[in-house]
């Protein structure tokens, strides 16, 4: 009985994180579509950067666990052994940057 709630708590903490990290990506890329200033948004990537990072360090299901964000895609290798994210965003100029 230990056993099944220690799983259903880890499946309900994990979700909740996912699910905040999820919320939280998506208003930073809301708040870097509506600035007009590059610092601004280079300062908000940052904290995108940040979450993403974080989310990488302490997940263990990194590697099979969509990030919940439309705006920053993935790509898995095949042995799962490797993970690439990236995404862009778009500065007052005209260009873009990218992680």
């Amino acid at each position: 009985m230990r056993k099944i709630l220690l799983i259903i708590s880890l499946f309900i903490s994990f979700t909740v994180s996912a699910s905040s990290l999820s919320e939280n990506l998506n208003t930073y890329f809301i708040q870097l579509d509506s600035s007009e200033n590059d610092s601004i948004s280079i300062a908000v990537n940052e904290q995108i950067k940040k979450e993403v990072i974080s989310f990488a360090k302490t997940n263990a299901n990194f590697y099979t666990t969509s990030l919940g964000c439309s705006r920053i895609g993935s790509v898995i290798s095949s042995d799962n052994k490797l993970k690439i994210i990236s995404w862009n965003y778009k500065l007052s100029d005209g260009r873009f940057g990218y992680e």
